[in-house]
């Protein structure tokens, strides 16, 4: 069975419209670690689970959520409240998860979030939400909706991932964009739609909000 998650964490602040937009789009439960309980109480929204060391928490909001969700403290310091998360995500096998919250603060937390993500990656299917962009961490083929001069920038982490691209301005055939290597940044889709092929890793793709909301 497929199960969607969506996960706030201690990030940039996500618009409650989008929220509900991805809640009608898809059947999910939401999940906050530790500090995103605070956007999510602004936000007027109830999680399912808070999972974290609650060191982040606000009082106020951790009083506001006792007895309307369940409340997993993890005080395991060697992970990242985000690592606690999807380790539990995991475990409650969701097949997907969106994060809110992976960009906007500290540089170094958002490089960090990334590999996080990319390690987590492997096991679920990601996307996170960044402003006005989607990431994506991309396996096997998938088709994309999109329109004609959406910028579309691929990244990927080793040299065994090839990527090969259909409708794209710069055509990618088989083609290794390792990270700090070479970048695939600032392609262009030539229309509605367009498709990628990749073997042997994960490649990120960053592409436009509102294509990522027409997808099925």
């Amino acid at each position: 069975m497929n199960k969607t998650c969506l996960l706030i964490i201690n990030g940039k602040f996500s618009s409650r419209s989008l929220l509900k937009k991805l809640l009608l789009k898809y059947d999910s439960d939401i999940i906050c670690a530790d500090g995103g309980s605070n956007i999510a109480f602004k936000l007027g929204v109830i999680p399912k689970y808070i999972i974290g060391d609650l060191d982040s928490i606000s009082a106020e909001a951790l009083k506001y959520y006792e007895g309307k969700t369940s409340i997993k403290k993890i005080s395991r310091q060697t992970d990242t409240d985000l690592e606690k998360a999807l380790k539990f995500i995991v475990k409650k096998n969701y097949s997907r998860v969106i994060v809110f919250g992976a960009s906007g603060g500290r540089f170094d937390h958002q490089f960090a979030n990334t590999s996080i993500l990319f390690r987590y990656a492997k096991l679920i299917e990601i996307t996170f939400i960044a402003e006005e962009t989607v990431g994506q961490f991309i396996r096997g083929d998938k088709k994309f909706n999109s329109r004609k001069g959406e910028a579309i920038s691929i990244f990927a982490f080793d040299a065994k991932t090839r990527i090969t691209s259909k409708g794209l301005k710069y055509k990618l055939k088989e083609t290794k964009l390792k990270y700090g290597e070479r970048e695939g940044n600032s392609n262009e889709s030539l229309g509605e739609n367009f498709s990628l092929k990749v073997v042997g890793g994960i490649c990120l793709i960053i592409r436009s909000l509102n294509s990522f909301l027409s997808d099925e």
